[in-house]
């Protein structure tokens, strides 16, 4: 297919553009200026010769019929004009069109470029969804924007990301194991609250009431968040994670569970040994036993010494060394396994000795019904000594980088579908598969666009 004259037109007028700039461009100046200067016309001549190579390929006429991979003939009908938006800007691309009564119409051109479904390209397509994973969707336009030029609504922006995450299921499933296991699997859980949207019927119209004590007006979904890690145990250090990835589930719990599993199986649960850390959750209690039976099950460290430090100021004045030599005591006996003789200490202060106060009394009650509540689950002298973590630390962690620092920034309030999209994609990013995940989604769209045979844009 020749190359209609008035396109290498503007492609030689590009060049010469080109050719001038260089020419009268001699003198010494700020080199970050003529960078952003030839940034302008690197710009203008990509979109040239995108435009260039677009109508060196045609239209996909293929003459007055059309037969498809499954044998239906479709008799031309008309040229229609897509306009298409790729990092240089928008290209329009005329492309034949073939219609059946019976089968509807197609474009084969469209199959031969592997166009997307959306009219933005899908390298704009994957760059636009990772400044959204990273940063706010009106901060991450604006910058594109301001580096390229190019202008995408943030509805759209939104669109992009929902369309990618559908994909994410699939691409963890195809995902394999990470090489260089440790020979230890470590699964961690924590929850973090995402504020939502309240729903429109929610709120009688009007003016807005004035909120009860303790009431919000966006209330928050608890994000189910996992961290999935191997390692080699030490004794008596601190173990190093292998392959860390994060994972988070505005889900029911159930379902969380269920989807982590299959990570976690993928990773040789079953197969190599395996603890399950958590705070002191009730349901983190009975549902590792559901899901991950053959995992030890521990209770964060930092969780149980918190608790600790809320006794002692029963007993000591805030801040006191007597406080931190009374919870320093009773860690080291935790970490000798003696759960039992702090509790059995606890309970004799609320029988014996100087007569306390009804607040203090409930205070050490509470922290006795919760030291008695994971009493099974503190193997801290075990995991010490076999090098195992006693900690949550890393799901912590991912707590604060895969939800809050995207999603719990001033004034945003999340629709759950939005937020899940968030969630899957940013862990993607966070686990370092981002390219490896574009590919798979370009494939993907790919398929159900045009059919598995075709592979084109694969």
């Amino acid at each position: 297919m020749t190359v209609e004259a008035h396109v290498l037109a503007d492609l030689e007028a590009d060049i010469q553009a080109v050719r001038r700039y260089l020419a009268t461009n001699t003198q010494p100046r700020p080199l970050h200026e003529v960078e952003e200067e030839i940034l302008a016309v690197t710009m203008k001549l990509g979109r040239t010769m995108l435009a260039c190579y677009v109508e060196q390929v045609g239209t996909g006429y293929v003459g007055l019929r059309h037969t498809d991979k499954a044998g239906v003939v479709r008799r031309y009908h008309s040229t229609c004009e897509r306009l298409y938006r790729s990092i240089f800007g928008p290209v329009p691309i005329p492309r034949a069109y073939y219609f059946h009564p019976k089968h509807g119409g197609i474009y084969p051109l469209d199959e031969a470029l592997g166009l997307p479904e959306r009219c933005y390209s899908l390298l704009l397509q994957k760059w636009v969804a990772l400044l959204a994973v990273k940063n706010p969707y009106g901060d991450g336009l604006d910058d594109l924007s301001r580096m390229l030029g190019v202008s995408v609504p943030k509805l759209s922006a939104e669109r992009i990301l929902a369309d990618a995450a559908q994909d994410v299921a699939s691409f963890r499933e195809d995902l394999p194991a990470p090489p260089g296991e440790g020979a230890v699997l470590v699964i961690e859980a924590d929850g973090k609250g995402v504020r939502m949207t309240k729903p429109a019927t929610a709120e009688p119209p009007g003016p807005k009431m004035r909120l009860k004590k303790g009431e919000k007006r966006n209330k928050k979904k608890m994000a189910m968040v996992f961290t999935l890690y191997t390692l080699d145990p030490e004794p008596l250090t601190a173990p190093e994670p292998k392959n860390r990835k994060v994972y988070a589930f505005l889900g029911t719990k159930k379902a969380a569970f269920e989807a982590i599993k299959a990570e976690a199986e993928k990773r040789g649960y079953g197969n190599r040994p395996t603890l399950f850390l958590s705070d002191g959750d009730k349901d983190l209690a009975t549902l590792p036993a559901e899901f991950f039976p053959q995992a030890r099950p521990c209770v964060d460290w930092i969780h149980v010494v918190e608790r600790l430090w809320t006794a002692a100021y029963v007993f000591h004045k805030e801040g006191s060394a007597e406080a931190a030599a009374w919870v320093q005591q009773r860690k080291d006996w935790l970490l000798a396994g003696g759960i039992g003789t702090v509790i059995r200490g606890l309970k004799q202060s609320l029988t014996k000795g100087k007569r306390r106060k009804k607040s203090h009394k409930e205070t050490l009650q509470a922290v006795i019904t919760y030291l008695e509540g994971v009493r099974e689950r503190v193997p801290y002298d075990e995991f010490w000594q076999a090098g195992y973590p006693i900690a949550t630390g890393s799901a912590e962690g991912a707590c604060c980088h895969l939800v809050h620092d995207r999603m719990e920034r001033t004034g945003m309030r999340w629709k759950e579908a939005g937020a899940q999209a968030m969630l899957d994609l940013r862990s993607v990013h966070l686990n370092g598969e981002w390219d490896d995940f574009w590919r798979h989604k370009v494939k993907r769209e790919h398929e159900r666009l045009y059919g598995r045979s075709a592979q084109a844009a694969a």
